[in-house]
């Protein structure tokens, strides 16, 4: 972890020196500080590495010392820093599996990120299952039974502890992504989503009329198969306009019916006195549905970020957060500190670095689809 974490300190120096522009002298000159204070913050994540790892190797490394009679501390040693690297190892080959939005396409095409492409297809999906999800919890499980047998009273204790501060957070997680809601008086209301995709043309989709060039491989249903379905048994409307041919003014417009000029935002980058303005004067349409009983959440990647900045009447918001500097730094320092969304792009994961789950870079259409299907 020690090596891990000054070799992440030299990439992100290396890499900020390439950048001889103003964001580089900027971030040097007037935010050194904050630089400093969110690497010292990274450290949280090492230490809960050491000791979890600790805690799943020790087990295995006692027991290859009573197989070959080890006497010193040499191999144990030797061992120890063995396992943690095949640990790792492992981790950082389930990316591909589990979090491919954090590797670049150079990497994918590496020997090492290559080596489950010797997997059958016909049992990809049973042997992905049984190495990636199986095995840890075999591995944990004869990590907690070694901990408790062999260290009684305080191997129950540690165990129940991490059982416990797993199972608190997730269901804390799960209380705050399930408020609860008022029930509607009368009848069943319907569900209302909104689909909203950033900057694409009307007139460029199959139901419009648009035919891609090619018609092979992903083109062969044409260039947008599933919107065309579910435009064939819809009420269509072709003539929609916007006031203002940007995100935000466009999306408060959207949820409040009310033009540009109305509402107040007329920029990107509103200060907070005319956000401020603009929630004094307006009702938005989520704040409506939810005195009807509605629950109301807003999910998207870095183009549904002013929700943070206007909030819009949303109870639920799990959106990239909008773009600035501090934001930018921040995010740099956590790819830099590459453990940091190995190990903690989880639940658990985001209470303790909140940043990791509103990466605007990787908030990739797939990720922002299973939020809303794990939301709905």
């Amino acid at each position: 972890m020690a090596y891990q974490y000054v070799l992440a300190l030299w990439q992100l120096n290396h890499s900020s020196s390439q950048m001889a522009n103003k964001f580089s002298a900027l971030a040097k000159d007037k935010y050194m500080g904050f630089l400093v204070l969110q690497n010292l913050q990274m450290i949280i994540a090492y230490l809960v590495l050491i000791v979890i790892g600790a805690f799943l190797i020790q087990p295995f490394a006692y027991w290859l010392g009573v197989r070959f009679k080890w006497t010193t501390k040499r191999p144990f040693i030797l061992t120890g820093l063995g396992l943690a690297a095949l640990l790792h190892g492992f981790f950082t080959l389930r990316l591909v599996v589990t979090r491919p939005y954090f590797l670049s396409e150079n990497q994918f095409g590496q020997w090492y990120y290559r080596t489950l492409e010797i997997i059958p297809i016909s049992i990809k999906p049973y042997a992905l299952i049984a190495i990636f999800t199986l095995l840890p919890l075999l591995v944990m499980g004869v990590a907690l039974f070694w901990q408790i047998h062999r260290r009684g009273l305080k191997g129950w204790l540690a165990a129940s502890l991490l059982v416990l501060t797993a199972g608190l957070t997730s269901s804390i997680s799960h209380f705050k992504s399930q408020p609860p809601v008022t029930p509607p008086t009368a009848g069943k209301p319907m569900n209302v989503i909104i689909i909203g995709s950033d900057s694409l043309r009307g007139d460029m989709i199959g139901c419009a009329g648009h035919q891609p060039q090619r018609s092979d491989g992903l083109a062969k249903d044409g260039v947008s198969p599933v919107i065309d379905s579910l435009a064939a048994r819809s009420t269509r409307f072709e003539k929609c306009y916007t006031s203002i041919a940007s995100t935000m003014e466009s999306g408060v417009q959207l949820m409040t019916s009310m033009y540009p000029q109305s509402h107040g935002i007329r920029q990107m980058y509103p200060n907070r006195d005319t956000v401020e303005a603009m929630k004094k004067r307006v009702v938005p349409f989520p704040t409506l549905l939810r005195e009807h009983g509605y629950d109301t959440a807003a999910i998207g990647d870095w183009c549904a970020g002013y929700y943070e900045v206007v909030g819009l009447g949303m109870e639920n918001l799990s959106v990239s957060t909008f773009d600035n500097f501090k934001i930018y730094m921040s995010q740099a320092v956590v790819m830099a500190h590459f453990v940091v969304p190995l190990y903690f792009d989880n639940p658990i994961g985001y209470r303790i670095f909140p940043q990791l789950e509103s990466f605007a870079k990787f908030v990739t259409p797939e990720v922002v689809t299973k939020r809303v299907e794990k939301r709905l």
